[in-house]
């Protein structure tokens, strides 16, 4: 990873920020919606880095929040590649429901 690199890549008001220098690569969520989003990504290929974690994993990012994904270390002076590809998910899968709860009726209604 030699040079600066900084590249970003969004689905509607949800982006993976990408930045990377001779000393370490950072990938990081920002998610600008209302709303919790899911995000799963995987590696296509690691060249001269090491991940951590191991492996892009699922992660789920608040609503108006940032969350760093994974950090990349260089394993070489040599130039690193870590291309990966994501979904994004609307919604937090491990949201529960609460029998007390009082929910809004989606489409109208009181």
């Amino acid at each position: 990873m030699s040079g600066c690199v900084c590249k970003s890549s969004c689905i509607q008001d949800v982006c993976l920020h990408v930045s990377a220098n001779h000393s370490f690569g950072l990938v990081e969520a920002e998610n600008s919606l209302s709303d919790p989003v899911d995000i799963r990504s995987e590696f296509e290929q690691l060249v001269n880095v090491i991940p951590y974690p191991p492996a892009l994993v699922r992660t789920v990012v608040p609503a108006r929040h940032s969350r760093q994904i994974v950090k990349l270390s260089p394993t070489s002076p040599r130039p690193g590649r870590f291309p990966f590809t994501w979904i994004c998910t609307y919604g937090d899968p491990l949201a529960r429901h609460h029998p007390n709860a009082r929910y809004h009726i989606p489409f109208g209604g009181k």
